[in-house]
């Protein structure tokens, strides 16, 4: 009876540890992470602490944009804006448009700015579409339908090895509708 039980328990806390090493494995590449949380868009995701959210609706073509900096870029010279991963929000009434047409008929986009290829792509399980540009710098937009929204989410970044880029591509996988 004795050696079972034992054998049971030693198993247990193996099963235990294993578990918490395997969770610190998850969580150790990362510094801290929050979620942002936007009840008004039904939106969620989970980023890095070095940025700074904000939030707000633009004027002229109006629309809703969640803006993450890192505190370190905040203090960029004029004349050029840091880079930044970006939510920008826009209204699509009963859906009349498709995303793809979207897309490719609306400037704010900002599809133009690259080869005009569009790939497919997925976000928190839905179909979703990608695209890159570049400008002062260079830029990946991820676009998906979500209620009566199409929503973008770009990233500026000089190289695809900063970990601004990186941030983007992990804050995308986090992402829930």
């Amino acid at each position: 009876g004795m050696k079972i039980e034992t054998i049971i328990g030693a198993s247990l806390g193996v099963l235990v540890l294993g578990f918490f090493l395997v969770m610190g494995a998850f969580n150790a590449p990362t510094a801290q992470t929050s979620v942002f949380h936007s009840d008004a868009y039904g939106i969620s995701f989970a980023h890095p602490d070095i940025y700074r959210v904000t939030e707000g609706d633009e004027e002229g073509i109006e629309h809703h944009v969640i803006i993450l900096i890192q505190e370190d870029d905040l203090t960029v010279g004029a004349g050029e804006g840091p880079r930044a991963i970006v939510f920008d929000i826009y209204g699509n009434p009963s859906n009349q448009q498709t995303l793809n047409g979207w897309i490719e008929s609306m400037p704010q986009s900002n599809l133009g700015l690259g080869n005009g290829v569009v790939n497919s792509t997925v976000v928190d399980g839905r179909g979703a579409a990608m695209y890159r540009g570049s400008g002062l710098y260079n830029g990946e937009t991820t676009a998906f339908l979500h209620g009566e929204t199409i929503v973008l989410v770009s990233v500026t970044y000089d190289a695809p090895t900063d970990a601004i880029y990186t941030d983007y591509q992990e804050l995308l996988r986090t992402i829930t509708l």
